[in-house]
This record gives C-alpha cells, sequence and structure tokens, in this order.
C-alpha cells in the first residue's frame, strides 16, 4: 500500500503542476492574442498614416511643380524691375548732380561772383529747354 500512497501523491503533484502549467500556457496564449491584435491595429494605424503622408508629399510635389512653373516669369519681372530701378537711380543721380550745379550757380549770381557771358546764358537756355521739351516718345 505504501507504494500506492507514493504513486497516488506523485500523480496528485504532477496534476498539479500540469494544471499550473496549463494555466500559464492559456495566460501565455492570451498575451500573445493580445499582442497580435495590438499589432493589428498599430499596422491599421500605420497604413493611415502613410497614405495620409504620401497624399501630403503628393500636394507638396504638385504645388513646388506649379511654382517651378512660375519660378521663371517671377525671375523675368524682378528682372525688369531691377532694371527700372537701375534707371531710376541713374535719374535720380543726374538730377541730384544738375541741382548741385543749379544750386551752385544760383548761388554764385546772388553773390555777384558769376558773370552771365554769353556761353553761360546759351548753355541754361539749352539745359532749360531739354528739360521742358519731351523726349522722345513722351507726349506734351
Amino acid at each position: 500500500m505504501q507504494g500506492y500512497v507514493g504513486y497516488k501523491s506523485r500523480e496528485t503533484d504532477l496534476s498539479n503542476k500540469l494544471n499550473d502549467k496549463s494555466a500559464e500556457l492559456d495566460k501565455a496564449n492570451q498575451e500573445i492574442s493580445n499582442r497580435v491584435e495590438q499589432v493589428g491595429r498599430l499596422e491599421k494605424d500605420l497604413l493611415e498614416k502613410e497614405k495620409y503622408y504620401k497624399a501630403l508629399i503628393d500636394a507638396l510635389n504638385k504645388q513646388l511643380k506649379n511654382g517651378s512653373d512660375a519660378l521663371p516669369l517671377a525671375q523675368a519681372r524682378i528682372g525688369v524691375l531691377e532694371d527700372d530701378l537701375d534707371e531710376a537711380n541713374k535719374a535720380k543721380g543726374r538730377a541730384l548732380n544738375d541741382a548741385q550745379q543749379y544750386k551752385g550757380q544760383f548761388e554764385a549770381c546772388q553773390k555777384g561772383t558769376l558773370v552771365p557771358t554769353p556761353q553761360l546764358i546759351f548753355s541754361l537756355v539749352v539745359q532749360y529747354f531739354s528739360n521742358k521739351l519731351p523726349k522722345g516718345g513722351e507726349k506734351l
């Protein structure tokens, strides 16, 4: 009988270990199932984000292409405006030089140090009329 009791005790011990291992296995299987579900959700989120970013990249590429089409036109317009600005600056410089010259002549006349010679009078008349007469293509 003693062998039987030892056998029964060993059977109970192994049965308890089997139940414990079975519970651990069930727990591990549930954990795996949870992880598979979590990975599925993450994969779905990543696919949605990938679609969003792909659409965003496509839109940005389209804007970049449209912008690059307009770039030569904008650069040409900038070139024209820079040329106009250069001409305006040159005209300003000439006007400032002329004004300085006229101011000097006026001050000399006021002091009586500038003697009006025929050449000076002629030069002033030419300057006056050249400023008053229209340039080529201008209207009166």
